[in-house]
């Protein structure tokens, strides 16, 4: 038995909305570049990226993603999507020219939002992991760096308060 969604989409973005029309699944989160660029929705239902054409006013191919993305951020430079799929513990990043997945970086816990700042490094929000999931709560993945120096934790300071037990 499978469910299959389909829901009528509006976008505002700060220069224009539009309705996007039937997407399946529905979308957890959008973001768009600049007037005249697409509009990339993250499908977490279908486990893609949808590409909606703002000037030919529809829905172009879309593009596969790991399990369960969550949330999107464009890059500075307009020219990589960052995705982040719950499901998989993973960021995807999207070559915006060729449209396609060009790089996989799995993280160490379930993530649940990015952003990339004007350093074009990105922040990475996770569950956490480890005892009370204290630990990865914050990652930074620095698309400039070389292997395993990419994807770095956060230091939190000071510690997440640990929720008491109230079952004792």
């Amino acid at each position: 038995c499978s469910l299959s969604l389909a829901t009528s989409l509006s976008v505002c973005v700060p220069w224009t909305c539009v309705t996007v029309g039937s997407v399946s699944g529905g979308s957890s989160d959008v973001v768009g570049d600049h007037v005249g660029s697409p509009v990339y929705l993250a499908n977490t239902v279908q486990n893609r990226v949808e590409f909606y054409s703002l000037a030919q006013r529809r829905l172009l191919t879309p593009i596969k993603t790991d399990g369960t993305p969550l949330a999107a951020a464009i890059s500075r430079s307009g020219k990589v999507l960052y995705v982040v799929s719950k499901d998989a513990s993973a960021l995807d990043i999207i070559d915006l020219a060729t449209q396609a997945v060009v790089n996989r970086v799995t993280l160490p816990a379930q993530p649940e939002g990015v952003a990339v700042g004007v350093d074009e490094r990105v922040l990475i929000s996770t569950i956490g992991s480890g005892t009370g999931n204290l630990s990865n709560v914050l990652l930074l993945y620095d698309p400039s760096a070389q292997g395993g120096n990419a994807l770095a934790p956060v230091p939190v300071q000071p510690a997440p308060p640990v929720a008491a037990n109230l079952h004792a």
